[in-house]
């Protein structure tokens, strides 16, 4: 390949910003060369053509022909250019990016701090830039230091058994001790949790900082119910503390460590029974859910998978359980709340029936989550989301709850609206029975 050819080839895919909103945060340096993706990590006041000769010491040979260079001086010309241009970005930034997640071709390359501990054990084993060594599909871990950052690149096939052997090979062959391994792996594991919510979202971008008007959730510290840290919690939940933001403000001020017990109809993957739980402090809980891939998309592979690496204790005591959409296998008034949570829509025909179960089988309040049609763009968008459910506007909603003898303790809107992943207005009540 001719050097006038390289450019296309070998292209700076841009420096991220990926951390606090400080001059010298962390920015990723990601290079392409003949499909090969190779990741730095550094701040805007690194040495970039150092960073650019030692990548060049390590991998020029394997890199020249992606680089269309004929020696390792013209591979080496080339990463400096590239890496100077990547820090200035950096600096230029003023690091306002909130992702720690940039999107690649096919999947992910996240980016996690190591621990000061992590950080000087392997600091003597990892010298500088090295290349994807992982022999595992779709699984690569890379490390640079003097400042050492982890890099993991997947997509969303990944699952935490092939990234659990991305990083064994990643030990293997840089003589990592246990603890080490177990330190990487934790590590690794948590940039595959970071992506669980851009995935449901369609998009790798980060949301906004965490709502500030949840407190009376924060307080009631979810994590340690669920048995995760509050980092894990955060990232995990996102997507539901996005979508749900006022319904769970409402829910942690209004019944917050209530010992309230639960039972979720409709729980897809549980996540949200999670949190409700949590808010609850609930001492019981029972998740149901219909087993049809058509229709329920929450109990599909994709989706268990991306739960269970992420509240893994909490899924192992609380699996979701199978039921025919009609008839819970409960007594009456064995569970203080049902909560159904955008499920009536998809149960269509079946959606009075379900109601007069969840009121049969909760001793206090039946919660609705739903999606209501204010608009012809809620219309177009709900029957998107679903062309065979049944969708009504607030109104018809209100009523139906009437004639079944369900009186409205609390009601509003899920979220302010505005949320690119949520085109369509959605509305919560808690309901007395």
């Amino acid at each position: 390949m001719r050097a006038a050819q390289a450019a296309p080839v070998m292209r700076l895919l841009g420096a991220l910003a990926c951390a606090v909103a400080t001059a010298s945060a962390p920015c990723a340096l990601e290079l392409r060369i003949d499909s090969t993706d190779v990741t730095s990590l550094f701040d805007a006041t690194a040495n970039a053509t150092a960073v650019a000769d030692d990548l060049a010491d390590r991998a020029g040979g394997s890199l020249a022909q992606g680089a269309g260079c004929d020696d390792l001086a013209c591979v080496r010309d080339r990463l400096r250019a590239a890496a100077i241009s990547a820090r200035d970005r950096c600096a230029a930034s003023q690091n306002t990016a909130t992702s720690r997640c940039r999107k690649l071709d096919k999947g992910a390359v996240c980016y996690v701090g190591l621990s000061e501990a992590l950080r000087r054990r392997l600091a003597s084993k990892l010298v500088g830039l090295v290349a994807p060594i992982s022999t595992v599909v779709d699984v690569d871990v890379v490390v640079h230091v003097p400042q050492p950052a982890l890099a993991v690149v997947f997509d969303e096939s990944t699952t935490s058994a092939s990234l659990k052997d991305a990083v064994q090979t990643f030990a293997r062959s840089y003589a990592l001790d246990a603890v080490e391994t177990d330190a990487v792996e934790k590590e690794a594991e948590e940039a595959l949790i970071a992506t669980h919510v851009s995935w449901q979202l369609g998009s790798l971008e980060s949301l906004l900082p965490a709502p500030r008007t949840l407190a009376p959730l924060w307080r009631l510290r979810p994590h340690t119910y669920i048995g995760v840290s509050n980092g894990t919690f955060v990232n995990v939940a996102e997507f539901w503390l996005r979508r749900d933001e006022f319904f769970i403000r409402e829910l942690a001020t209004r019944f917050g460590a209530s010992k309230l017990s639960l039972v979720d109809v409709g729980a897809g993957t549980g996540t949200l029974t999670a949190i409700v739980a949590a808010v609850l402090d609930a001492p019981d809980i029972h998740l149901v859910d219909v087993d049809d891939g058509e229709t329920n998309r929450g109990l599909g592979s994709t989706a268990a998978a991306l739960f269970s690496r992420s509240f893994d204790a909490f899924s192992e005591t609380h699996p979701v359980r199978t039921f025919d959409g009609r008839t819970l296998e409960l007594e009456d008034d064995q569970y203080d709340v049902a909560l159904l949570t955008y499920v009536l829509h998809h149960a269509a025909g079946d959606t009075i029936s379900l109601l007069k179960e969840a009121r049969r089988v909760a001793r206090t309040y039946v919660v609705v989550l739903e999606d209501v049609i204010d608009s012809d763009d809620d219309a177009r968008n709900a029957f998107a989301h679903d062309p065979r459910g049944t969708f009504r506007h607030r109104k018809e909603w209100d009523a139906l709850f009437d004639l079944l003898g369900l009186d409205v303790v609390a009601r509003g809107p899920c979220n302010a609206g505005g949320l690119a992943a949520f085109r369509h207005t959605m509305e919560f009540w808690v309901l007395a029975v």
